[in-house]
């Protein structure tokens, strides 16, 4: 089988309850939080800066990761 090797950092924190809580994933040195927000910031800009449109994007997103999930 094929191996394939990975550079993968996890951003930690602690809540209030003592539990650690995973905030970013780096991934060969690129954020996962980083380029989010960039994406974010890029539809809105599109988009006119409308807050609802991204949150029917990212439904409708969303929507289609489940249905393709049981594939």
């Amino acid at each position: 089988s094929d191996v394939c090797s990975s550079d993968l950092a996890f951003r930690v924190r602690t809540d209030t309850a003592g539990q650690l809580i995973a905030t970013d994933i780096h991934v060969e040195g690129v954020s996962l939080a980083i380029n989010l927000r960039d994406e974010f910031s890029a539809y809105l800009h599109q988009n006119g800066g409308s807050i609802p449109k991204l949150s029917t994007h990212l439904a409708a997103l969303t929507a289609t990761l489940r249905a393709n999930a049981g594939q």
